[in-house]
């Protein structure tokens, strides 16, 4: 009972951390994402779309706030960026963003960058830069929200001030070791089969078994399956007509005033059951006659 009640106190404590200085450092993983999914619940975000990361800021591990934050914020209460004011102050470019939301409620905040020394594609990545850091601060102001942003966090991270906690990093898994015949043996609790020149001490049953790793014979006698290529025609079939054809036959159809489902019929009736464009090369004359039995709109052509 005395354990049950130190655990209960050191949780307690470790809540109090959280709610009181800000630190999630305390809390363990499962704590942390719930913590997590409780702070995107009461806000209204979607914890999928990650609208916070994690930084460790005056030795603290702390939520800052991503783009899809921001984003997601500014629909859920109708924020509307009003008003971009850019100056420029010595070296520095300023710019004031004012917000309002849905309530009348009006709030603006600003964002700078240092521009000493920069030309070109840096200058104008720069002001792109101040001009978000100032929309995303007067977002996340208007909203009641005093955290970070991530522009922000970013600033403070060349700085050194703050830095990326190992659980916002994530590496691939190594590639997976080559099973060796000892290991599915083993698996099959199954003795290895001898090396070359070695004797085997197997059990009879298994002195001459296949492998396990060896591959079933494919079945004798089944025709072989037809695919197709990139042109849609069967490789391995009877040839089908060609695109000279294709338009021939088509020009004769519409001149004959017939429809896909009288097409369709007439082709059926002449022992042809397949579409139009794959009709074979064989039964071309076959299909021209059926669409116009009279020679009325073509001649008797060879199918070439």
């Amino acid at each position: 009972m005395s354990t049950e009640i130190a655990t209960r106190g050191s949780l307690i404590a470790d809540i109090e951390k959280v709610m009181i200085g800000g630190d999630l450092s305390t809390l363990k993983a499962d704590e942390r994402l719930n913590y997590y999914n409780a702070v995107c619940s009461s806000l209204g975000l979607n914890p999928l779309t990650k609208p916070f990361s994690y930084i460790e800021l005056n030795g603290k591990l702390q939520l800052y706030a991503l783009k899809d934050c921001t984003e997601q914020l500014r629909k859920i209460h109708t924020v509307s960026i009003t008003q971009v004011d850019p100056k420029q102050i010595g070296d520095l470019l300023v710019v004031v963003a004012s917000a309002s939301d849905r309530d009348g409620r009006v709030d603006s905040s600003t964002g700078a960058v240092n521009m000493k020394g920069l030309s070109g594609e840096n200058l104008a990545n720069a002001m792109m830069k101040c001009e978000t850091k100032a929309k995303r601060r007067v977002t996340l102001s208007i909203c009641g929200l005093g955290m970070l942003d991530e522009t922000e966090v970013q600033t403070l991270r060349e700085q050194g001030v703050a830095t990326e906690p190992e659980g916002n990093k994530w590496e691939a898994p190594t590639a997976i070791p080559a099973v060796t015949k000892q290991q599915v043996a083993q698996a099959h609790d199954q003795p290895p089969a001898p090396a070359s020149g070695e004797p085997d001490i197997r059990p009879r049953s298994q002195k001459g078994a296949q492998p396990t790793t060896q591959p079933y014979p494919e079945p004798q006698g089944q025709p072989q399956e037809q695919h197709e290529d990139l042109q849609g025609e069967v490789v391995g079939a009877e040839p089908v007509i060609t695109d000279k054809q294709r338009k021939m036959f088509f020009a004769i159809s519409r001149s004959a005033n017939l429809t896909d489902d009288q097409v369709k019929g007439a082709l059926a009736q002449v022992g042809i059951h397949c579409h139009r464009d794959s009709i074979p090369k064989s039964r071309f004359q076959d299909a021209l006659h059926a669409i116009d039995p009279t020679f009325k709109f073509h001649q008797d052509k060879p199918a070439n």
